[in-house]
C-alpha cells in the first residue's frame, strides 16, 4: 500500500487487494483519519484481479452499491500503455486456457475450485418472464436456513417436460451465505402470502433432515412450515428422496438438456430473469475441496 496526494484528494493505494483480507483492510481503513485541509479528502484505489467469486471484494463492493463507492471493471483491452509484446501474451491466455482468460482478460469472477455447473448459461437458461398455462404441472421446492439463506422456488413443467422457475424467495441477509435468521413460521406465513394470489401446486418437497428433532421438543421445521400451509389451504412439504450427488447430477442434466436433430442440445430447465439469486447464485458454485465430485456446500449453494 503507498499513499498518494492528488488535487482535493489524499490517496491510499491498494494493489493486489485479491491477496489482502478484509480484516486487514479495516485495520488500515480505520487509522486513516484526522483534520485535512480544506478541500481534501481521503480516498481508496483499490486494483485487483478479479480470481475469485467468494471474494469480500465482490461482496463489499459490487454487490451492495454505494454512494461512496465507485465500482469499475476494465481489461486490458483499456490498457493503451501495453506493448506487443503484452498484448500477445494475453492472446496467448485466451488461446491456451480460455477459463482463465475469462477472470484476467475479460474481467469476469472466477471461481478458485472450478465452476461445478459449468454447463451453464446465461443466454440458454434464462428467458423473460411470461404468463404460465394454467394446464403445466407446479410445484414448490424449499431448502432451509437460518444463519445461512434459505430458499424456496417455484417449478411450471410444460408440455414436453421441460422445467421453469418462474419465481424464487431468498431468505439472505443482504451478504452472500448469510441468512435471516427468519423461524419456520415465518417462511411458511411468507410462502402463504406469495402464493394466495395464485396458482394450485401438484406438490412441494423440503430437504428430509428437517423432519429430525435431534432431541427438541415441540414441532420440527417441517411440521411448523407445514402447519401455517395447511391451516391456509396450500400444499404442505412432504420430504425429499434425493442425496447432495443425485440432485446436483438431476440438475446438471436438465441444464445440458435434450439432444435435437442438429446435434445441439434444448436445455430442460429455465429461469425467469426475475430469479435474480439463482441467476447470481448457480454460476459460482464451486466442487466441494474435499469431494470434487460434489458441489461446494461451504458456499452460496442453497
Amino acid at each position: 500500500m503507498q499513499r498518494l496526494r492528488g488535487r482535493g484528494a489524499i490517496v491510499t493505494q491498494c494493489e493486489e487487494a485479491f491477496e489482502v483480507s478484509e480484516e486487514d483492510f479495516n485495520r488500515v481503513d480505520e487509522s486513516l483519519r484526522g483534520i485535512l485541509p480544506e478541500g481534501y479528502y481521503i480516498q481508496w484505489l483499490i486494483t485487483f484481479n478479479p480470481y475469485s467469486a467468494s471474494s469480500w471484494l465482490k461482496a463489499r463492493f459490487f454487490d451492495t452499491p454505494s454512494e461512496n463507492v465507485l465500482a469499475m471493471t476494465t481489461t486490458y483491452k483499456n490498457n493503451e500503455w501495453l506493448s506487443e509484446n503484452d498484448l500477445a501474451l494475453f492472446k496467448e491466455i485466451e488461446r491456451t486456457d480460455p477459463d482463465r482468460a475469462k477472470v484476467v482478460c475479460e474481467g469476469m469472477w472466477g471461481i478458485e475450485s472450478g465452476q461445478y455447473f459449468s454447463m451453464w448459461r446465461e443466454s440458454l437458461h434464462v428467458v423473460k418472464p411470461f404468463e404460465i398455462p394454467r394446464d403445466w404441472v407446479k410445484f414448490r421446492a424449499m431448502d432451509f436456513g437460518t444463519a445461512r439463506p434459505y430458499a424456496v422456488l417455484w417449478f411450471a413443467i410444460d408440455y414436453d417436460g421441460d422445467a421453469y422457475v418462474y419465481r424464487e424467495l431468498y431468505g439472505w441477509g443482504g451478504k452472500p451465505n448469510v441468512g435471516t435468521g427468519e423461524t419456520a413460521r415465518q417462511i411458511g406465513e411468507k410462502i402463504v402470502e406469495l402464493e394466495m394470489r395464485e396458482e394450485n401446486l401438484l406438490y412441494a418437497v423440503l430437504d428430509s433432515a428437517c423432519w429430525a428433532r435431534s432431541g427438541v421438543t415441540g414441532p420440527t421445521i417441517a411440521e411448523e412450515l407445514n402447519s401455517v400451509l395447511i391451516k391456509k389451504g396450500l400444499v404442505g412439504f412432504m420430504p425429499s428422496s434425493k442425496g447432495r450427488m443425485e440432485g446436483a447430477n438431476a440438475f446438471k442434466q436438465r441444464l445440458i438438456g435434450n439432444e435435437l436433430e442438429d446435434g445441439n442440445y434444448k436445455p430442460a430447465i429455465k429461469f425467469f430473469s426475475t430469479c435474480i439469486h439463482c441467476l447470481r447464485t448457480i454460476p459460482i458454485i464451486g466442487h466441494d475441496k474435499h469431494k470434487p465430485e460434489l458441489p461446494d456446500t461451504d458456499a452460496e449453494d442453497h
